[in-house]
């Protein structure tokens, strides 16, 4: 690990990766090409905690920041179609990413795995190592095909 203040930077072993009503402004997603920003709303989504999209099936992903189903994660498409409401849950879901047909949601004490092409939930990663702490933020770097997370809190 490498702490640099009370941010804590975790680095996760490298992974074989083949394993509620109200209407909510999501996002904003800037065109890089016009330096357009597009903010779209959701009304299947209940105040969104993050988003991550999936370049290979075109799809992005949100969970439910507050309410019943808080945690609660939906797909959509890029033209704002629902694929799949609450298809799986993380407690104190906070960031997300896609990778290697693999969406990782950083959790409390945990990262849960849910795998792209059939929506299930798999095993989750590090609920040993990260029990107590809540995670917030997730990045994959592909080169090296290694998972990172982030926390406020220490152990």
């Amino acid at each position: 690990s490498c702490r640099r203040g009370p941010l804590e930077v975790w680095r996760a072993i490298p992974l074989l990766l083949g394993i509620s009503a109200s209407v909510t402004t999501l996002s904003a997603a800037q065109d890089v090409g016009n330096r357009a920003v597009q903010i779209f709303q959701l009304d299947f989504l209940d105040r969104p905690e993050s988003i991550a999209f999936d370049e290979d099936t075109d799809q992005y992903f949100s969970h439910k920041g507050a309410g019943e189903n808080a945690g609660c994660i939906t797909v959509f498409t890029p033209d704002n179609a629902l694929v799949k409401e609450d298809f799986g849950c993380c407690p104190d879901a906070h960031g997300m990413v896609a990778a290697n047909g693999t969406l990782f949601v950083a959790g409390h004490g945990q990262i849960c795995v849910f795998e792209i092409a059939s929506l299930k939930q798999l095993a989750s990663i590090g609920k040993d190592d990260f029990d107590g702490i809540t995670l917030h933020g997730l990045d994959f770097n592909m080169n090296t095909n290694t998972l990172w997370t982030t926390s406020m809190g220490s152990k």
